[in-house]
């Protein structure tokens, strides 16, 4: 794909998986959109780039008016939208007897809410252009439900369900869409469940991602697009049998317990 005059609006860029693959479309020649709520940060790291090619906007992904002024500037600047990476996400490890009220809202407002936002609002653009693709992230969590992670994963099983949902209604426009499935990334996200044991199931991957290898499978979906993509293929079986049978998962959960809070152990940041 030649990405030269191609525009990727680009959530969650400040860190993690979002700064990334924004780089690495910038890399390619994209005109990047970087997008976080995390604005200060946004403008240490990318102040230097190519002015004509970058577009540094503070973005609350859960505002929809904060959507409406991102779309309305990167059309100003760039005319169009071509790709659209909904990356922002947050987890808030916890079961459901003791999770606080604000630890639901934060994570379906974000997770849930901020992608079907987003998309609302750059799909109107996608299909007035009559073209564009859009990449949302959901998770092994959104193929197989995850105890200790209720909200997340209830907000990832949204996420996949909404973006094979749109894929089809968008299809007749020229707009794709791909939902990505990824088990453990080594991100701050996963730092920052390393000390909670009701986190132990997402330590029980046999190793961890990286965020080149999120960066590769979603460069891969724009080149070469698919509905959706199970990263690795063989959790993504596994995650997709457990949730077809949630009586064999259940027998499945205490093994992959114990062995995530084995491997929690011996996590270092």
């Amino acid at each position: 794909m030649d990405y030269k005059n191609k525009t990727a609006l680009v959530t969650g860029a400040a860190n993690g998986i979002g700064k990334a693959i924004a780089q690495s479309l910038y890399n390619k020649g994209c005109n990047v959109v970087f997008c976080d709520i995390q604005r200060n940060v946004l403008q240490e790291i990318y102040s230097q780039y190519d002015a004509n090619r970058v577009l540094i906007l503070q973005l609350n992904v859960c505002q929809p008016k904060d959507w409406e002024f991102v779309c309305h500037q990167t059309k100003t600047k760039f005319g169009s939208i071509d790709f659209l990476l909904n990356i922002a996400g947050v987890i808030e490890p916890g079961f459901i007897y003791k999770t606080p009220i604000e630890m639901i809202d934060r994570q379906i407002d974000i997770n849930l809410k901020g992608t079907i936002y987003g998309v609302q609002v750059v799909s109107k653009e996608m299909v007035k252009q009559k073209s564009g693709h859009i990449v949302n992230i959901s998770s092994m969590a959104g193929l197989a439900p995850v105890s200790g992670l209720t909200i997340y994963s209830a907000t990832k099983f949204g996420i996949r369900g909404f973006s094979l949902s749109i894929a089809q209604e968008l299809y007749a426009f020229g707009i794709n869409v791909s939902v990505i499935c990824p088990d453990a990334v080594k991100t701050n996200m996963l730092d920052y469940q390393s000390d909670k044991k009701e986190a132990a199931m997402t330590f029980s991957a046999g190793k961890y991602l990286t965020v080149e290898d999120l960066t590769q499978s979603i460069i891969s979906v724009l080149e070469k697009p698919k509905f959706e993509v199970w990263l690795p293929k063989s959790r993504g079986i596994l995650a997709t049998i457990g949730a077809l049978f949630p009586g064999l998962a259940l027998k499945l959960t205490k093994k992959l317990q114990q062995k995530g809070l084995k491997k929690q152990d011996k996590y270092k940041i």
